[in-house]
């Protein structure tokens, strides 16, 4: 096996293995590519997607337009700037807000950022996403983790 296949392998594997971390923290999360595209929706997140949110054509989209063009400036932001920031989808009764995390980059890296459906603009389980962020992605370590 090539060191290139062997690196896209472990990014996968690294991938997988923050939508496992996220699933048992029990925190609603999508993880976006580097072209902002869907790379997974966890278990969480699925049953809040309707008409607020929901992924066409492999992109995250939010219902109101108003909505989607700030859910796309804070995906971009992420990804370009390393900018974390909370969009509301909806508000009233059935509100929703998403909170994009952006992921460290790093060699043979797929995950770019981590968006956080949260139905209130929830500090604490932004604040636990953005730390498991941090810890689980690779710190430079090229195609193989050293920790």
């Amino acid at each position: 096996m090539s060191q290139e296949e062997t690196a896209i392998l472990c990014a996968g594997a690294r991938a997988r293995g923050m939508a496992d971390a996220f699933s048992l923290l029990g925190l609603p999360a999508v993880f976006i590519g580097p072209r902002g595209e869907v790379l997974h929706v966890g278990a969480e997140a699925a049953p809040l997607f309707g008409r607020a949110v929901a992924v066409d054509e492999r992109r995250l989209v939010a219902g109101a337009a108003g909505a989607g063009l700030r859910l796309e400036e804070a995906l971009r932001a992420a990804m370009a700037e390393g900018a974390e920031a909370t969009v509301p989808l909806a508000t009233g009764q059935a509100s929703l807000f998403a909170h994009v995390i952006p992921v460290p980059a790093s060699p043979g890296q797929l995950l770019c950022a981590v968006v956080l459906l949260l139905e209130s603009p929830d500090r604490a389980a932004a604040g636990l996403a953005a730390a498991a962020v941090a810890r689980l992605a690779p710190r430079d370590s090229g195609p193989f983790l050293s920790h």
